[in-house]
């Protein structure tokens, strides 16, 4: 009967507990919301609330420990003298530990500053039209606030507001105006959208946002705009922010702007390289605090000071450049606040480096202390003062050029043979200027150079170690010194009077067009893995060398003088064949397969050889392969190997020089028919000789052939022979 008992009582208890956790008031006198709720507040997990409330009622909240879900949509706030509101007061539910949903009044106008500070738990927030207004810090510190609706009615969102939340999508209601100061700092945003209505965004907004990946303004907006990814006032004069993660690596901000906001690149995770336009004065504070892959920056002459924490957690920081000759006001932190950086090194205009190593902040900061001129490519034309030459750059900063005047888009004014380019040049096309010297080893920021068909005798390169493409065809370059050009991926010198190319310090080269040279002996491409595209013809290779582990696609090298052993060691070295798809390649309606193209089709110059048991190798790997006369590109399609070779490269080896008599000055053929048509051919079935017999024999002169494999065919039977 006890035991009986004793349940009961526990089941009762149950029940009791589950009808206490969910409660609704009514509070028609504000200020008794206690009174009403009885004294065991901790039972209560689900609260609804109508009626009148005013401060003293808020601060109840914090005594109800296990509070879960509330709702106030009926409440009306009032102040002390029982007068409307519509503010929920300033601090009234900060630090709440249990809280996770809130539904708003209807008639809420505003949040209070701080109101619902670091409610640790608090996921979610639903609010009415009719909301102006949510307070400085309001949310601060809410670490799993996830959902919350904007009202279209909402005019200001303060400083701080949702700082460190995790939202991740903003949409700026349509009456917005006013964003405050790291309004959204260290928010999980992905996306944000600004209305046309919206005037101000404080700086910071969207600071340490690193997973904010694009901005969008409403094309009605006279107040900012998107350029290039990256928010801007609508005059482009100041950068609000920077989307954290944008995947590029480097970014050049624009030349209009004049101030950068706090915080604009603050965590932006992915950005290496960063070049501060010539006008900006000040480095904000926290800049580039925590943008970890950072490694180059570049400071403008303008600039005059740098704020605290600027460039604060920056942990692969290593080069400082500044073009400003007198340092820059560097505040206590600039380089580092909480987390200074150990690796930098600084770069400054030459003959000004004493002034940096005495200067405040600066003379402690860096490994290294360097002295660097102004990045400038120096050129020599041909043609006559007041002509005009052709010139597309692309350019990190304003360039300042001697020698040539700006006269309408890529067209300049000669007024000097010897033209100097100074600034931060990425780009540099000069085709077709008739230069005859052309120096860019004192631009290291180059990436891209076109400079084919001139006169040129000489290009100078040096410490270019952006420099991914060159194309320098169609000169009179006798040598190239590619040494220090590491990220050389795309390189172009058909044309040339080339002798020698060394290539073993370009380990990211993936195309290389060396054709109509004078290269001799072996291409050595053993240290170039990743080459896919090769076109060597028309040079005097004796050997291709490829690396162990080449992903070689496309290979064009007739006109060379490639056989024997090295041919066979060149066809062994291939990978197994990988075609490029559609997308990757054009083959121009069949006049551009792609595959090995081995020899031309007319004997004429052609010295390259392959036995049957060569072009089995490549086969067996998947390679197709071509014959093609160097003039027929573009014109006709190329032929495929088998079907020029046709069977004559299937006689059996056994049956080579039987019944004939070959000596180096004869090949003769005994016991024809009169009359009948005999045909020489070489190891490619190219026809070298063709004759009708006399009598019953046939000579063919042998002097000016080359040693190696050939084949006799008559009417009855082809011969394999070798000359020796």
């Amino acid at each position: 009967m006890r035991k009986i008992y004793m349940l009961f009582v526990l089941l009762m208890v149950a029940i009791t507990s589950g009808a206490q956790s969910s409660k609704t008031v009514n509070v028609t006198t504000p200020g008794t919301l206690g009174t009403l709720l009885g004294e065991d507040l901790s039972e209560i997990t689900d609260l609804t609330v109508t009626g009148k409330m005013n401060n003293t009622d808020f601060m109840v909240f914090s005594n109800i420990t296990n509070l879960t879900n509330l709702d106030l949509a009926g409440v009306t706030i009032v102040d002390a003298d029982g007068n409307e509101t519509g503010t929920i007061p300033d601090y009234s539910m900060s630090l709440n530990r249990t809280l996770k949903k809130i539904v708003m009044p209807s008639s809420l106008l505003k949040v209070g500053e701080r109101a619902f500070f670091k409610c640790k738990v608090l996921e979610k927030v639903i609010f009415y039209e009719g909301l102006q207004s949510i307070g400085k810090s309001a949310f601060m510190s809410c670490a799993v606030l996830e959902s919350v609706n904007f009202p279209a009615s909402l005019e200001k969102i303060d400083d701080r507001a949702f700082y460190k939340t995790v939202i991740k999508e903003f949409v700026a209601p349509e009456s917005l105006k006013s964003l405050g100061v790291s309004s959204f700092y260290g928010t999980a945003l992905t996306k944000v959208s600004i209305n046309e209505k919206t005037e101000k965004i404080g700086e910071s907004a969207f600071g340490g946002c690193v997973d904010l990946a694009s901005f969008e303004v409403d094309e009605k907006s006279t107040n900012f705009k998107v350029i290039d990814g990256v928010l801007l006032t609508y005059d482009a004069t100041a950068l609000v922010a920077y989307p954290q993660a944008d995947p590029r690596a480097k970014y050049i901000i624009p030349q209009t702007v004049t101030t950068v906001y706090m915080s604009a690149f603050d965590c932006a995770e992915k950005l290496k390289v960063l070049r501060i336009n010539n006008g900006v004065a000040t480095l904000p504070v926290s800049m580039c605090y925590g943008a970890k892959n950072l490694q180059k920056i570049y400071i403008p002459a303008s600039a005059t000071l740098l704020k605290a924490g600027c460039l604060d957690n920056c942990k692969s920081l290593t080069e400082v450049h500044v073009r400003a000759t007198t340092p820059p006001e560097a505040e206590t932190g600039a380089f580092g606040v909480m987390f200074p950086n150990y690796k930098m090194n600084l770069y400054v205009p030459t003959g000004h480096l004493d002034k940096y190593k005495e200067a405040a902040e600066w003379k402690d900061a860096f490994l290294s202390y360097n002295e660097e001129d102004i990045p400038q490519v120096t050129m020599t034309t041909s043609r006559e003062i007041g002509e005009y030459i052709s010139l597309s750059i692309k350019t990190e900063e304003p360039l300042e050029i001697i020698g040539a005047e700006y006269d309408s888009p890529g067209a300049f004014k000669i007024t000097d043979k010897n033209i100097v380019i100074k600034g931060a040049i990425s780009k540099l096309e000069c085709s077709s200027d008739s230069l005859t010297s052309l120096d860019v080893s004192k631009s290291p920021l180059l990436e891209e150079l076109f400079c084919d068909d001139n006169a040129l005798t000489e290009l100078v390169l040096g410490n270019n170690s952006a420099l991914k493409t060159i194309y320098c065809g169609g000169n009179k370059i006798n040598n190239l010194n590619l040494e220090n050009l590491p990220a050389l991926i795309d390189f172009s010198c058909w044309g040339n009077q080339l002798e020698a190319i060394d290539l073993s310090h370009n380990s990211e080269l993936a195309s290389l067009v060396c054709r109509d040279n004078m290269i001799a002996g072996t291409l050595d491409l053993s240290a170039n893995a990743k080459v896919r595209e090769v076109n060597c013809y028309n040079n005097a290779l004796t050997a291709i060398k490829l690396a162990a582990n080449s992903e070689l696609r496309h290979i064009e090298l007739q006109r060379n003088n490639i056989n024997g052993e090295n041919m066979t060691a060149f066809m062994e070295a291939l990978p197994t064949y990988v075609a490029y798809s559609a997308d990757e390649w054009d083959d121009w309606f069949g006049m551009n397969l792609q595959g090995l193209y081995l020899i031309e089709k007319d004997p004429t110059l052609e010295q390259n050889a392959a036995t049957a048991a060569d072009i089995k190798i490549a086969k067996d790997k998947g390679w197709p392969i071509f014959a093609m006369n160097i003039e027929d590109y573009g014109v006709v399609k190329p032929t495929p190997y088998d079907e020029f070779v046709s069977s004559v490269q299937t006689i059996n080896e056994s049956n080579a020089g039987v019944s004939f008599t070959v000596s180096s000055s004869a090949i003769e053929v005994k016991g024809l028919a009169g009359g009948e048509n005999v045909v020489l051919y070489d190891a490619n079935a190219r026809v070298v000789g063709k004759k009708q017999a006399s009598a019953s024999a046939v000579s063919f002169d042998a002097t000016g052939l080359a040693k190696g494999v050939y084949v006799v065919s008559t009417s009855a039977e082809k011969r394999k022979i070798v000359v020796k």
